[in-house]
């Protein structure tokens, strides 16, 4: 993790001395799903049996146009160390360090069904003026949780599930045992 957050900090860095953070981050975010969706490929520039000309040859080839020098430089490096596997890190690590230079926040909201547009709303509402900073949800489902929301921010994780609820009852239960 070490190695990515280098790699996210100094490619912020370059990016914000141009005004590129917001396009580079798009562009990330792509080449994780294409990378994701296609993951021979990265097998493939990881692969000891390919030199670091050809890996080079092969993003060329696949990015040229596409993605901007800095991101193309910065996954090349990444080839030629033999850390290209560190892109979805990468990724997360400029995610995050784009966020905290927009002010925004991101949250993760975890539920046993989908919330209405309206709850929704609410939620992000609530979570701002909490905050004071402009708030990013992304919402998953688990039925697990039963009920309830499972909110999670800044290494936080406020648990308000059922689930949550019965666990925290069973375990006071077996403390309170002699």
């Amino acid at each position: 993790m070490l190695e990515a957050d280098c790699y996210a900090r100094a490619l912020m860095e370059l990016c914000a001395e141009e005004g590129l953070c917001e396009r580079v981050r798009d562009e990330l975010c792509a080449l994780g799903a294409a990378f994701e969706a296609e993951p021979r490929f990265m097998r493939l520039l990881s692969s000891s049996e390919l030199t670091k000309a050809e890996k080079r040859q092969m993003l060329d080839n696949c990015l040229k146009g596409r993605a901007h020098e800095y991101v193309q430089s910065c996954l090349k490096l990444m080839c030629d160390n033999g850390q290209i596997r560190l892109l979805p890190k990468l990724k997360e690590r400029y995610c995050l360090l784009y966020y905290e230079r927009a002010g925004i926040l991101p949250v993760k909201v975890t539920s046993a069904s989908p919330l209405s547009p309206i709850q929704r709303q609410r939620l992000q509402q609530r979570l701002e003026e909490i905050s004071q900073k402009q708030v990013l949800l992304s919402f998953t489902v688990d039925e697990a949780c039963l009920g309830g929301l499972m909110v999670e921010y800044e290494n936080k994780l406020i648990d308000d599930t059922v689930r949550g609820r019965l666990q925290g009852l069973a375990r006071t239960i077996q403390n309170a045992k002699l």
